[in-house]
Order: structure tokens, then sequence, then C-alpha cells
């Protein structure tokens, strides 16, 4: 299985670096594009009659794809939800589906502006697992990672490792030792970039996946303090 890509837009994170993007002296000012929820087959769970059609939600990127290509950000970061199928069971052929159009839609995003992407619960399941997450690598990339923008440093999580680690209780801690080194390689800037908001905002009630979102999320600010002093 593979995708066609140009040389830049889609970039897979590997050894949790972004190698077209490393650290560079900060440049001034820049913008760029956060998108969320593109969530290719959502308006189909609603539509009895077309429930594997997607094209609304095509023509939506498309819309913000010209935006991008219009105005010319430093780079694009599509925050989770990429697609709306589940990647495992009776919703892993439609998965597959979706993907294939999600990445040849981006593939529209020029050449020049990099894309990077961050895992939802619908891309490595509500409980993720070894199998989910290896999917999600192969499609898209590593799922946590560092990379560079003028100086300044954005970290993205995978906050869905926290909310049911069940089966990924080794990938779970593997994210936790990764977050806990990461060293101030230059006293500038970061910023942390997940899926799922920060613990405060969550409205739920469970303790435990509560208090294991807040450690991570205390770790990503205790790194960002010390990166930013």
């Amino acid at each position: 299985r593979f995708f066609l890509f140009r040389a830049m837009g889609l970039q897979r994170a590997k050894d949790r670096t972004v190698a077209a993007l490393p650290y560079e002296p900060w440049q001034g000012d820049f913008v760029f594009v956060q998108l969320a929820d593109t969530q290719y087959g959502l308006r189909g769970m609603f539509d009895k009659e077309h429930p594997e059609d997607w094209t609304r939600e095509r023509e939506n990127l498309r819309l913000a794809v010209r935006f991008i290509n219009r105005i010319r950000p430093k780079f694009v970061i599509v925050c989770g939800d990429l697609v709306n199928a589940y990647p495992e069971g009776k919703t892993d052929a439609l998965h597959r589906s979706q993907v294939q159009d999600l990445s040849a839609d981006f593939a529209a995003v020029d050449a020049d502006i990099p894309l990077l992407c961050v895992c939802g619960n619908h891309d490595v399941g509500e409980r993720p697992s070894a199998v989910t997450l290896a999917r999600y690598q192969e499609d898209w990339g590593q799922d946590y990672y560092v990379f560079w923008v003028s100086g300044v440093r954005f970290v993205v999580l995978n906050s869905e490792l926290f909310k049911d680690d069940r089966d990924c209780a080794a990938e779970q801690a593997e994210h936790m030792r990764w977050l806990e080194g990461l060293a101030p390689a230059h006293p500038r800037d970061q910023r942390a970039k997940r899926n799922r908001p920060p613990p405060e905002e969550e409205q739920d009630n469970g303790s435990q996946e509560k208090e294991k979102e807040n450690a991570a999320a205390a770790a990503a600010t205790e790194a960002a303090t010390t990166a930013a002093a």
C-alpha cells in the first residue's frame, strides 16, 4: 500500500523529529495554519442512504487548501480525527478508503508548505493498541515528535495514549519517558500540540484517566518553561 506525495508537503516524523524542519534561529513573526477534524465520513454516519459518502468533507478540505495556498503559512498542522472510521474491526476497510482519499487531497497543498498530522481517537481507536498505532504510523508517520520553525520548538503529543492504556501501557510509558527527557536544545520558545484539550478543560469524571492526562500536561508545561527560561 502506498500513496503519492510530492517531495515536501506531508512530513512524516521519524526518530521523533521532522527532518525537513530542524532547528533554525528566530526569523521574526510567522503564520501557521491549524486544522482539526477533517474527519472524512462523519456526515455519512447520519445519512442512512449514503453512509460511505464523504463528498462534503472533501469539498471543505479543498476550500481550506485553496486558502492555505493563497496565504502561504510557514506550515500546516492537522490536529486529529483525520478520518471518521476506526482502523479496526468492521470499519477497517472504510478507514482505508477514507485515508486514501484524504491523502490524495492533502497532496494539493503547495509542495513548499510543510504539512504535519496529529492523531485523534478516530485515527488510533478509542482503545489504542500496538496494531492501531502501527497503522497510523504507516499512513502518517510517528504519533508524537518535535519540530522547529523560526526558532520555536513545537512538541506534538499523542494524548490518546492517556485516555485508555489497557492495550498500550508500554507505548504510554515510552511516550512519558520521551516527554520527560526532552532537553531544551535551544533556550527560546516551545509550544505543545495535541488532539485533546488540557485536562482542566475536560468534562469527564474518570479520575484515573484524569491523573494520567494531568501528568502528561505537567511534563509538557515543565519542558516548555525550561525551554523558555
